[in-house]
């Protein structure tokens, strides 16, 4: 494979090391134009951490039934008469604090 006479010159050539070196293009922007974007991000973060606080006094309610439970879907599998199960799928709608998730898990696994 021979090579073209472009492609010697490039190759052998030691013209790229007498060239002069240009200067990178400083960026052109203001100040004004970081601001704005920074300002934008400052605003979205404040609301997303408004959005996230919660209080203690949400985790104690006294109403302790405030819930209510929906059979959703049933499944019967069947697999070559082995067998015979069903799987249910549930809703929970209202309110569960914390310390009472367990007593709803035993509902509905009766």
């Amino acid at each position: 494979m021979e090579l073209t006479k472009e492609e010697k010159e490039r190759v052998y050539s030691i013209k790229h090391l007498f060239q002069e070196r240009r200067q990178k293009a400083k960026p052109k922007f203001t100040f004004k134009d970081i601001a704005k974007p920074a300002a934008k991000k400052g605003q979205r973060r404040n609301l997303w951490n408004q959005n996230n606080e919660y209080s203690i006094a949400k985790l104690f309610r006294n109403n302790r039934n405030s819930y209510s439970t929906e059979k959703v879907r049933e499944y019967s599998y069947s697999m070559h008469n082995k067998f015979n199960t069903t799987r249910s799928e549930y809703k929970i709608y209202g309110d569960v604090d914390i310390f009472h998730v367990q007593n709803v898990v035993e509902e509905l696994t009766k």
